[in-house]
């Protein structure tokens, strides 16, 4: 969910995310080698909040501080319906790789975020792990066969759309300028060869006479 975080220094909007850290550490690498910190405790003095290191970097938070977020979830109080606001302690920094995530993405605890946005036991998002990760299309399709109306299945490849066809776009002009460079150089060759011809061609016109 999109939630406003409130740092030190500066505000940003993030994605607000509630995964279960137990499960989820088994298959993220980076979750388990955290840039600082520690992950998230269940029965800390104030609830924790895993940060990526360009947001907070960005924000001005730090390990061991304070942050709050404001999220679309609405309170109820004696001046109507009110955003929900929550303190929140920086236990750890990550670092996945990828700036887009890294630079806006908040981490908590599963039952967190279900009481931040009113969900009780439900979820929005499960994440498939699959072992030949080209073959995501494929799964999808099969997937979206017994998947209720009201849901989708979306790919890493359509999430991550805009960098591959910045990717594309940079192989087709990487191949578009080597090959301009060849043909240039193999024009100065040719060019080269033909010129030393006609310049030696009055002395093999004597050494042919003599």
């Amino acid at each position: 969910e999109k939630a406003f975080l409130i740092g030190p220094i500066n505000s940003e909007g993030v994605m607000f995310r509630g995964i279960d850290f137990s499960l989820e550490k088994e298959f993220s690498p980076w979750l388990g080698n955290l840039e600082m910190g520690e992950i998230p405790v269940r029965g800390a003095r104030r609830e924790g909040i895993l940060l990526g290191r360009d947001l907070a970097f960005s924000t001005g938070a730090v390990v061991g501080g304070g942050i709050e977020v404001l999220t679309a979830a609405t309170r109820l109080s004696p001046l109507g319906a009110l955003p929900k606001r929550k303190k929140f302690e920086v236990t750890g920094l990550f670092q996945t790789g990828l700036y887009e995530f890294d630079s806006g993405a908040a981490l908590v605890s599963l039952e967190t975020a279900q009481k931040m946005f009113n969900l009780g036991n439900r979820i929005n998002v499960i994440h498939i792990r699959i072992r030949d990760i080209f073959q995501a299309p494929k799964v999808a399709e099969s997937i979206k066969e017994f998947l209720p109306p009201e849901t989708y299945a979306i790919t890493w490849m359509e999430l991550n759309r805009s960098l591959f066809s910045a990717l594309k776009l940079e192989k087709q002009l990487m191949f578009f300028t080597i090959t301009l460079i060849v043909f240039v150089a193999a024009l100065n060759i040719i060019a080269t060869l033909i010129l030393m011809v006609m310049e030696k061609t009055r002395d093999i016109g004597i050494l042919i006479a003599m």
